[in-house]
């Protein structure tokens, strides 16, 4: 007979516990540094993940507004900035285009084929009434009472073809001499060639030299000038380097040949080509100048002001601005005028702008800046 299996005695874990108080400190010391680190490590990894993550967002929110910054930066320095109505940017590098970007151009622009460039007329707002007309006509949408005083420049500005566009409000400014002065909103486009640029130049020219006269004889002499630097101009155009030095002798030996009478102006032809020896696109400059600072004695108590020129490649840039004085029957008027030349390989393109305003918060300035984005001259 076996003996019985010996039975156990179940542990008095409460005596053990008495007993040993140093190991049950120590096992729940390590139990609750086991737990403790694990939830330490836990909290921590969420927490990286929560930084790395914030982080991220701030990286890519820094690099957003930084690289937003260098476009704009960009967009400045290849452009040039406009202030009326607010401020923008007049992005030269679009407002020029090669054959491949005319291609691509939207169903939204057209040809004007008079003006040879192709515009995109701006459809928010009121719409502008185009009109179609030359240097004189122009003039004498300013001051209807030009077309009498300048019948002697009739043929040469009559026949340079100007469009534009303008709005219907109209300041008119009454002058010293009890004539009227037409302030509009408009925008125009001028395209010349250079042998057209040296006739409408030579045409003036007897002002700027001081061949005041204005008689017949005087104004022939001056068209004979014009003639002189535009076969010049088209020989240059025509011909070789080679070539152009024999074909500028032939045309120079013929005019030795002419009576006095017939000689060109030696003023005139000198000032002509000192402006086609250097940079034509000052030459506009020097035109809006001398307008502005002609309106001024038109009106007393006005004055003018250049707000700011800037010349980026190829186009110039000038904002002038005049002011006329507040009368009894009219508020204080400021006429803010942009002048924009573009010089091309064979042309000038001359944009105008005008946005008069009694606050210089001109409201079509909207329309304008629309249009000058919408514009785009090719390069030939």
């Amino acid at each position: 007979m076996t003996k019985a299996a010996k039975i156990e005695k179940p542990r008095d874990w409460k005596k053990w516990l008495d007993e040993n108080p140093l190991k049950v400190i120590v096992a729940a010391c390590v139990a609750t540094s086991t737990s403790t680190a694990t939830i330490v490590n836990y909290f921590r990894g969420e927490e990286a993940k929560i930084e790395q993550a914030f982080a991220s967002a701030k990286l890519e929110q820094v690099s957003n507004k930084l690289s937003a910054e260098n476009d704009k930066l960009n967009e400045r320095l290849a452009g040039i900035e406009r202030r009326i109505g607010g401020d923008n940017v007049l992005d030269v590098s679009s407002l020029t285009v090669g054959p491949s970007q005319i291609k691509s151009l939207g169903p939204e622009f057209s040809y004007e084929e008079s003006i040879r460039c192709f515009v995109s007329i701006p459809t928010a707002g009121v719409p502008w009434e185009t009109f179609k007309t030359s240097e004189l006509g122009f003039s004498e949408m300013l001051i209807p009472s030009i077309a009498q005083q300048e019948s002697g420049l009739r043929g040469s500005l009559g026949s340079v073809d100007v469009v534009g566009w303008k709005a219907s409000e109209t300041f008119r400014i009454e002058t010293d001499d009890h004539d009227v002065l037409n302030i509009f909103p408009f925008v125009f486009v001028e395209t010349l060639s250079y042998p057209q640029m040296a006739n409408a130049a030579g045409k003036f020219a007897k002002y700027f030299e001081g061949l005041e006269s204005g008689t017949e004889q005087s104004i022939k002499k001056v068209e004979k000038s014009a003639k002189s630097v535009e076969r010049a101009l088209n020989a240059k155009a025509a011909t070789s380097p080679s070539d152009q030095t024999s074909k500028e002798k032939s045309i120079a030996g013929k005019d030795s040949q002419k009576t006095e009478a017939e000689k060109p102006d030696a003023d005139v032809t000198n000032f002509l080509s000192e402006v086609f020896n250097s940079d034509a696109a000052g030459f506009f400059l020097f035109g809006a100048l001398n307008a502005g600072f002609s309106f001024t004695q038109l009106v007393e108590g006005s004055s003018f002001r250049v707000i700011d020129t800037e010349k980026k490649g190829n186009v110039l840039y000038l904002h002038v601005q005049l002011v006329f004085p507040p009368t009894s029957k009219t508020k204080q008027v400021f006429w803010d005028r942009e002048w924009i030349v573009v010089c091309t390989a064979k042309n000038f393109y001359l944009i105008q702008t005008s946005a008069p305003s009694t606050d210089e918060r001109p409201l079509e300035a909207s329309w304008i800046t629309q249009f000058l984005v919408g514009l785009r001259v090719p390069l030939e």
